[in-house]
């Protein structure tokens, strides 16, 4: 397999100078950056495009010109965790929050929460329309996973749900919270893969 990884772009941006590598390394298939931090590389019906791209869709050029050799086109999934400035623009809600309630930022970009279900439902959407309107063979998925402590509203009622017990600000191994916590947050990371297991097979 050959990985072309998403801060390539967009130096790699021509599908049959993509292809003609792979033919030389002889591979047979290929894990293609879709979306990256909540930018994509292809015609989304809600997230923002790659800067620059236009009417472009990458995804599409390079799923034609691998056909024409039987290379394998494995999209990589990188909505998970991090999202860029203007994805947090558009969806503020999203974003992972500090106690005080204020948005967890990640360098000059935005964490994003697992649990907030607009989120949930928009990395869903993001893989059905691409299961659905592309000829691929797999996807592959950076994440979603949890970059740091949060508590937003979601948070803190699935923790009161699962616990009984309020969210502590301050988290402790000595009193068991912590444990806790990341518990919680590890069969909620589960429940969400089974549910894009369902997503994928239900196309």
């Amino acid at each position: 397999m050959f990985i072309l990884d998403y801060h390539e772009y967009p130096f790699w941006k021509d599908a049959k100078q993509i292809v003609s590598v792979l033919l030389k390394a002889n591979s047979n298939a290929i894990r293609f950056p879709v979306i990256v931090w909540g930018n994509t590389y292809y015609n989304s019906s809600f997230l923002p495009k790659y800067p620059g791209l236009g009417e472009r869709d990458l995804l599409e050029e390079i799923v034609t010109e691998c056909r024409k050799y039987g290379i394998k086109v494995i999209p990589y999934n990188h909505l998970g965790g991090v999202i860029h400035r203007e994805v947090y623009r558009l969806h503020p809600e999203w974003s992972v929050r500090k106690p005080d309630g204020s948005p967890e930022r990640w360098h000059i970009h935005y964490l994003c929460c697992l649990n907030n279900p607009s989120y949930r439902s928009a990395y869903q959407a993001s893989v059905r329309e691409i299961v659905k309107n592309y000829d691929v063979d797999a996807m592959y998925f950076d994440g979603p996973n949890f970059y740091s402590f949060c508590f937003c509203k979601h948070c803190k009622r699935l923790f009161y749900e699962r616990y009984g017990f309020e969210l502590p600000v301050k988290l402790s191994w000595d009193d068991r919270s912590m444990q806790l916590f990341f518990r919680q947050r590890s069969e909620e990371v589960e429940k969400f893969f089974l549910s894009l297991n369902k997503e994928i097979k239900a196309v």
